[in-house]
């Protein structure tokens, strides 16, 4: 499945939600993305899942695409007036 289509989009909105309601799927999520999101139908190739939970955020899923270049604090100018999206996901696609 294309990450950027609206069915990628739909299924991993379903698997937040998902998480968000059931406290032990949210733990199996954020221990083993991978396997918990392909284990829901959602085969994710070459891309690399990122699924953090961060107060006041909340559940947070991202895919990137490994063959892209990861941006990093040493390659900016300054990360000090970044967001929390900004300095960790500027390479992903975000759900």
């Amino acid at each position: 499945m294309d990450i950027f289509s609206i069915q990628m989009a739909e299924k991993l909105y379903e698997i937040k939600q998902k998480a968000i309601c059931d406290e032990s799927f949210k733990r199996l999520l954020l221990a083993s993305p991978e396997k918990t999101l392909k284990d829901n139908g959602i085969a994710i190739g070459d891309c690399k899942v990122i699924v953090e939970d961060n107060p006041g955020y909340g559940v947070y899923i991202a895919l990137s695409l490994t063959s892209n270049k990861v941006l990093t604090s040493q390659n900016e100018e300054s990360t000090a007036n970044k967001s929390f999206v900004d300095q960790h996901f500027m390479d992903c696609h975000h759900y």
